[in-house]
């Protein structure tokens, strides 16, 4: 086989789950030209695929010496950059993903808007938002930097967002996304998970948690028993985030309640909680849900977007991590600067989740949930 022909069977195999293959096979195409930047970037994503993200930043950077406008493999290195924690090249390298955009999906039409630098601007910026909730979530506590650095910041929002960030920014205009935008009212653009690259932050000066709130006035608990809110589904994008309902009912050994922060239980699921009597405090929308975790002492949740909403409310979490985790979280960090009131607990691949949750409830009775 030619150095093509044993890349791309590398790269059927490290998609289909084969990594000893995939390196077999990208090993072997760099013994017959050492600099084929396809190959050099198959055994980088062989590492980070594996969360060896610090094995695999040199051969990306060995990939981009040879092939610089790869926009693959600047995405991919992106990704290692961000678990190394080297934060300002991540952001920078990761602006490479309107490219990937263009030729796979658009996520937004390019706006006819320039797009927006970071300086202080007496104008209106819109800025459009862009990724999955959690994404979002993470990156809202941007805004408020952004208007203070021109004459107003509107945000294109989703619906399940709308009253959170209503709340949370009264000074911020929403604009329904999928509506018509009226382009004409503003000076310059700019996609919500750029706005740390533009405005200069790194992470002495990330904005810390808490920076959402919810409005109105929030149920009081029932009962002087602490509460714990639990969530264990992420979306279809990663199943393997997800953990059986069943395997954190033992955190009842605690002496807590628990309640439910869990969006869209299946119907086994909600049986389940029927039956050991815990009750729902999910809402219609990340607001109503942001409501329920103000009657719960602590969170404890798999890498899901209710994450991110407890993490940006200050509530105290344990974050339970399947490894390889994704790449906001690092590596081996049992903190995160993200959200100064959550904790990571990492499961390894020799792991069940059963020995995770247990370790779990032991880091929660050894501090109280409230702690």
């Amino acid at each position: 086989m030619d150095v093509q022909q044993l890349t791309h069977e590398g790269q059927r195999a490290l998609y289909a789950g084969d990594p000893i293959v995939a390196r077999e096979r990208f090993s072997e195409a760099l013994r017959l030209q050492p600099h084929f930047a396809a190959a050099l970037a198959g055994l980088a994503d062989c590492h980070a695929l594996a969360g060896e993200h610090r094995a695999a930043l040199p051969f990306y950077e060995q990939a981009l010496a040879n092939d610089p406008d790869d926009p693959w493999i600047r995405n991919n290195r992106a990704l290692s950059l961000t678990a190394v924690g080297r934060i300002r090249e991540a952001w920078a390298e990761a602006e490479v993903r309107f490219q990937l955009q263009e030729k796979t999906r658009k996520f937004w039409e390019r706006p006819p808007r320039p797009r927006w630098d970071g300086a202080t601007l007496p104008g209106r910026v819109v800025v459009l938002w862009e990724q999955g909730f959690g994404d979002m979530l993470q990156h809202l506590r941007f805004l408020p930097l952004a208007a203070r650095r021109t004459g107003g910041v509107a945000f294109i929002c989703p619906a399940p967002l709308a009253e959170l960030v209503s709340a949370s920014f009264p000074f911020m205009e929403l604009l329904p996304a999928g509506q018509p935008v009226r382009w004409e009212a503003f000076d310059a653009c700019i996609a919500l998970l750029s706005l740390p690259l533009v405005l200069g932050v790194d992470w002495d000066s990330l904005p810390s948690a808490p920076y959402l709130s919810v409005s109105g006035r929030t149920a009081e608990k029932k009962s002087s028993v602490p509460t714990v809110g639990l969530a264990w589904r992420s979306s279809a994008f990663d199943p393997a985030r997800n953990c059986p309902l069943a395997a954190l009912l033992p955190f009842k050994d605690c002496g807590v309640s628990l309640a439910s922060l869990q969006l869209d239980p299946s119907a086994e699921e909600a049986a389940l909680l029927h039956a050991h009597g815990i009750e729902s405090l999910a809402g219609a929308d990340f607001h109503a849900t942001a409501q329920g975790m103000a009657r719960v002492d602590a969170v404890v949740s798999v890498d899901t977007a209710p994450v991110h909403l407890a993490g940006a409310l200050g509530c105290r979490t344990l974050l339970l991590l399947n490894e390889p985790a994704a790449v906001r979280w690092m590596q081996e960090r049992a903190d995160t600067p993200w959200y100064p009131s959550m904790r990571l607990l990492r499961k390894r691949a020799s792991e069940s989740w059963d020995v995770l949750v247990a370790r779990a409830v032991t880091e929660l009775g050894r501090h109280g949930p409230a702690a």
